[in-house]
């Protein structure tokens, strides 16, 4: 009964968004890794997740083949920035990379994408989906987060770049409703030459570099409360 109740709410919730809070993103470019207002997390619900322990599922894409140590995706979540060739996504696929963790059903604050690379060039921007699982099933929360708009030249500008999914409430993703999985799809950015090309472009080949991804949930103590709050968030909808 209880994933039915999820299920229904997150139907609710993702359908209606105009009458309440709904999932949003910011993006960031950066001089320097320092300088992104978020850093990478080594507590968050995915760390230490990859290919091998069973933790991550590579549905589409991967990477470049030149580094081979990095297929079981292990250095996109380590909660460090790695070295400079961590994790360069696969070039001349469409999309460069598919991928997807799951856990234990949890409220979650924020879902975060770190790019970049020392060189600043093309693979330092992203172009990501991101969809959530809910009582068993996929939605699709953001389409296309981008790091600013197309046709923009990095040229040794920005050496770090940040996706930020949120909820435009200030509050939790989907109003707190427990997730129990994310999967983000990656589509390559650049045409070599450092300019950043829609995923449409048939240029767009040249993948970019993924530091980590962060899903970020609240603490144990406060996971009960927000659980207890999913009642109110169907009771208010009722109603309206």
């Amino acid at each position: 009964m209880r994933p039915c109740v999820y299920l229904c709410a997150a139907l609710l919730i993702i359908t209606s968004a105009a009458a309440w809070s709904a999932p949003t993103y910011s993006w960031e470019l950066t001089a320097s890794f320092a300088d992104l207002s978020r850093q990478p997390s080594s507590n968050d619900v995915i760390q230490g997740k990859n290919v091998t322990n069973g933790g991550a599922v590579i549905e589409s894409g991967g990477f470049h083949w030149a580094f081979p140590d990095q297929a079981d995706a292990k250095y996109l979540t380590d909660g460090i920035y790695g070295a400079n060739v961590h994790s360069v996504l696969h070039d001349y696929a469409f999309p460069s990379l598919k991928i997807r963790y799951e856990f234990d059903p949890t409220p979650v604050w924020e879902i975060l994408s770190f790019g970049g690379n020392p060189d600043k060039n093309g693979r330092v921007f992203q172009n990501v989906d991101v969809e959530v699982k809910v009582a068993g099933d996929w939605f699709e929360i953001i389409h296309e987060a981008t790091t600013g708009p197309y046709y923009v030249h990095n040229g040794g500008r920005w050496e770090a770049s940040l996706i930020r999914i949120y909820d435009d409430s200030g509050g939790m993703l989907l109003d707190g409703l427990p997730i129990e999985g994310v999967r983000l799809t990656y589509w390559s950015p650049d045409n070599t030459q450092d300019w950043f090309l829609p995923r449409t472009e048939p240029n767009a080949i040249c993948a970019s570099i993924i530091k980590e991804i962060d899903v970020v949930v609240p603490e144990p103590a406060t996971v009960i409360g927000l659980l207890i709050g999913v009642g109110g968030v169907l009771a208010r909808r009722r109603n309206k």
